[in-house]
């Protein structure tokens, strides 16, 4: 089905069974066994303990999810109105559907945005289904988030201006479209602003502040752009971030928050030109240097069109003698 080539792959498929099986009780009660095989097949050795362990399992880890979506839904004042987004990219709708049911039997005024889906089909199937979302956004978000935003502020219910955009005629209850479809309002990277992570290190209790990674975006898209099977390739044009920028935001964050784990959410931190990665690699360094601070990045590399002389001896030994820690995954 739609929704079950949604799931990205099996070991995902295991991670996510207890949100399925609340899933489907809702839907399709008699699901629920096959759920209970599929807990079997991931750790068969289990059965030894009883006909009804994988059934108490399944029980207790749903229940814990009900017990952390009350616990964290308390933490708002109940008076107050708030917009609750879901990401629903691969297999992340899934536990996406069931935290956006609860919110609205608790909070029924909330507003629930599904968000992360790169098709419009997808996205209209999504919010066909699940009538716990308001609205829906496909494609990069920003933009039409920061507008509905916008308009739900004023009390405006006039949405047909917002690029990419889902939302239910309140006449018929059906999904309508926004009449504004250009494919131009994608965010700026050239200017792209520095993220505000004040709520996040507020809400981290109990966790080490130090361990927390930030994530660095330099790029949208992918600059191979070449495979229609990738989801990256889906209407996106290729941009990417000035270096000085990046390294002016790394700075901040670390200054303001005292952060020195960060992780590159691209699909490849060289992008097009390895000229420039080699310069942004000496800016890392220099900064490290100015601050005297080790950093810690993470990164993925995809190893097209350089070699190991071209980039493991004049870039990376160089960040290890500078005691800069950039840890790359090849693909």
């Amino acid at each position: 089905s739609d929704q079950a080539s949604l799931i990205q792959s099996e070991d995902d498929l295991f991670q996510i069974l207890p949100f399925l099986a609340i899933l489907v009780k809702m839907e399709h009660p008699e699901a629920e066994k096959r759920i209970l095989l599929k807990m079997q097949e991931a750790n068969p050795s289990f059965k030894a303990l009883g006909k009804n362990y994988y059934r108490n399992k399944l029980s207790k880890q749903v229940n814990r999810i009900y017990e952390i979506i009350e616990d964290e839904l308390n933490r708002f004042p109940v008076e107050e109105n708030f917009v609750f987004g879901v990401s629903a990219k691969f297999d992340s709708w899934i536990p996406g559907v069931v935290v956006a049911k609860e919110v609205k039997k608790r909070r029924p005024n909330a507003i629930c945005v599904l968000g992360g889906i790169e098709q419009e089909s997808a996205a209209n199937e999504l919010f066909k289904k699940y009538k716990c979302f308001d609205f829906a956004i496909w494609g990069e978000g920003e933009l039409p988030m920061s507008l509905l935003i916008e308009k739900l502020l004023k009390k405006d219910g006039d949405f047909s201006q917002i690029s990419r955009l889902l939302y239910r005629n309140k006449v018929t209850n059906h999904n309508q479209y926004s009449s504004n479809q250009e494919n131009c309002s994608y965010l700026d990277m050239q200017h792209y602003s520095k993220l505000n992570f004040e709520t996040y290190y507020k809400y981290a209790n109990g966790i080490d502040l130090e361990q927390i990674q930030l994530p660095i975006e330099t790029s949208r898209g992918c600059r191979w752009n070449k495979c229609n099977f990738c989801a990256l390739s889906w209407g996106n044009l290729y941009r990417t971030q000035d270096i000085n920028n990046i390294i002016s935001q790394i700075k901040e964050y670390y200054l303001q928050y005292k952060a020195v784990r960060f992780f590159f959410v691209d699909n490849d931190i060289v992008g097009k030109s390895k000229s420039l990665f080699v310069k942004f690699l000496d800016s890392l360094i220099k900064l490290s240097d100015d601050l005297e601070v080790d950093f810690d990045f993470h990164a993925d590399i995809l190893h097209l069109n350089f070699d190991k002389e071209e980039l493991l001896i004049p870039c990376l030994k160089n960040l290890i003698k500078q005691h800069l820690l950039l840890k790359t995954f090849c693909l």
